[in-house]
């Protein structure tokens, strides 16, 4: 299936660096290809995730790799929030939930990406919770009548965020019900994983697959969403 992304503002929420590139980095290629402006929040600074590499090494690197990586795939700005990789148990989720609330705000995006926050189990203790918070400021920064402040000086946009998508490869339990062709968009999502060779060490020989599946939340109503999430 295939849709147009031409004028829609996306917003990719992504634990590490890597990880929207392997899950969604061939329909990032292509939204970006047909017009989206598309921004990645960077959470974590990644400093856990380069192998043996020395910590301060391992920032430096694959922040400039993260920006690297963005470029090819056509990301207007990379929005590095650089908290402790490891750590995000650290931070309260209403402070995870006000900064990304603030970005959606100020961003006005048509869709989010980012992880499955269904996921009954993830290896990587960052990732549910990143997924929990994007959802809940994604509700809240798009509901004018439980929030009525957003509509204060200094005005911030305001507009329901109907499209949320997420990947699975967290080990997530939702069903993907988008199956998108990236056969056109391999060799610039195989270039955007090269681009981050401190990062992909483990997986930088496994070939990019011509499908990128995830699951898609439609919530043009987010009364409809929040009955839903309360289910």
């Amino acid at each position: 299936s295939s849709q147009t992304w031409r004028g829609k503002v996306v917003v990719i929420v992504s634990p590490h660096g890597i990880d929207y590139v392997r899950a969604v980095g061939g329909t990032i290629a292509k939204a970006t290809q047909q017009g989206a402006r598309v921004y990645l929040v960077r959470l974590t600074n990644d400093e856990t995730h380069a192998g043996d590499l020395p910590v301060t090494e391992a920032r430096t690197r694959l922040a400039a790799e993260t920006r690297k990586a963005a470029g090819i795939l056509g990301i207007k700005q990379v929005i590095d929030l650089d908290l402790k990789d490891g750590d995000l148990a650290e931070v309260a989720e209403p402070e995870l939930r006000s900064r990304f609330a603030s970005i959606f705000r100020s961003l006005a995006p048509d869709a989010v990406f980012t992880v499955d926050p269904w996921a009954p189990y993830d290896a990587d203790s960052d990732d549910a919770r990143i997924g929990h918070a994007v959802e809940d400021a994604a509700w809240s920064a798009s509901h004018v009548s439980f929030y009525p402040e957003i509509l204060l000086e200094p005005k911030t946009r305001f507009k329901v965020i109907a499209d949320r998508y997420f990947w699975t490869s967290n080990g997530g339990r939702q069903q993907s019900n988008r199956h998108e062709d990236i056969r056109p968009e391999i060799k610039t999502k195989s270039r955007a994983i090269a681009a981050m060779p401190s990062a992909s060490y483990k997986s930088a020989s496994t070939p990019v697959a011509p499908v990128e599946s995830y699951y898609r939340y439609h919530a043009a109503n987010p009364l409809d969403w929040f009955r839903a999430w309360l289910e």
